[in-house]
Parts: structure tokens; sequence; C-alpha cells
């Protein structure tokens, strides 16, 4: 909710155009507490002076919602990644929690071939999802060890300080390579 108030600001200051907004997600967040009417649920954005919808019925879009919401009122492009266990249970069910709807099972079998061979895929989003683009990211082909995913930087530290902890933190280029591959093809 507060990073709105960030990316609009940030672009009114520098005046940028063009934004992404780049979230890196395990998949699962904690439901807000929102005012309701029926069993639907808004919030109030005293920035814009609208009210949004956060959740409707038992649907649980609510985190789509508010990447919607943060796209309709500062114009970034939202685009995700989501690093998966290298099990076909968890990719097929993140590949339809992140498109916005179900997927056709033959394109998410050939999508977990390439997830497990280069170690990423890109996700068909929908008008259903909050992201404009949305990556899968194979976590074996990575090598991520979660214990080693610790950014040590003192508070106040200047850029590079911050350059150097966040390459000492990837402890795997090709993990490294992977995200800013997507990455740079989203920007260029």
């Amino acid at each position: 909710m507060i990073m709105r108030d960030y990316i609009a600001d940030f672009k009114h200051n520098y005046s940028i155009d063009k934004l992404q907004f780049v979230t890196l997600t395990d998949g699962d967040s904690f439901r807000l507490g929102c005012m309701g009417y029926g069993t639907d649920q808004y919030f109030h954005d005293r920035r814009t002076k609208n009210t949004f919808i956060y959740r409707t019925g038992n649907d649980y879009k609510g985190t789509d919602n508010l990447l919607k919401w943060i796209e309709q009122t500062t114009g970034v492009d939202t685009v995700g990644f989501f690093i998966c266990p290298n099990k076909h249970r968890d990719f097929d069910s993140a590949v339809d929690k992140f498109a916005g709807e179900y997927q056709d099972w033959d394109v998410k079998a050939e999508g977990y071939k390439l997830f497990r061979k280069e170690g990423g895929y890109k996700v068909e989003t929908t008008d259903k999802s909050g992201y404009n683009e949305f990556y899968i990211l194979n976590k074996k082909k990575m090598g991520i060890v979660s214990e080693d995913d610790t950014l040590d930087v003192q508070v106040g530290a200047s850029k590079q300080a911050l350059k150097g902890a966040m390459k000492r933190m990837g402890n795997n280029k090709m993990s490294q390579r992977k995200i800013l591959q997507h990455f740079v093809k989203k920007v260029a």
C-alpha cells in the first residue's frame, strides 16, 4: 500500500515517463483488513480520493487488485518474479495463480519443460492477473539456498556499498543472470 506513494513521488521528482515496478515474491501474501459491503472489500485512496476494490466475494485476488491499483494510479508496468521449487505441482499452481486464471494443461506441460531445462518460464498473463509480465524461476536450477539470502548493509550505506553487498548476496552468478536477463529484455 505504501509503495504506490513512493512510486508516484519518484516519478514526479525525477520526471520519469516510463517506470517498471518489479516484485520478487514467494507467491503468498497476508490479507488486508478492508471495509466491506457484503462479501466485497474495498479500500479508500486518500491521494486520488477514490475507492478501489480489494476483493470480491471469496476470490483471493487482493494482491492482483493492489497491483492493478498501483498501475492505474502511477502508470507503471508491473513485472513479477517467483522463485519456484522444482516440483511439478508447485509450477502448475504458480502458472495458474500468476496468469490470473486456469491455463490449459498442454501449455503448462511445455512451460514445465522450459522451466526445468532453462531455469525459467514466462507466464502469459491475462486481464485477471495483477502483472503485465510474470516469470517463474527454477529454484533448483538457480542454486538458491535460503540461508545465504541475507543482505548485510549499514544504514545510510553508499550506492557502491549496496552494490557490493548485493553481489556478495547472490552467491550463484547463474541466478543473478537469469533475473537480470528477463529484466533487461523488459527495459530494452
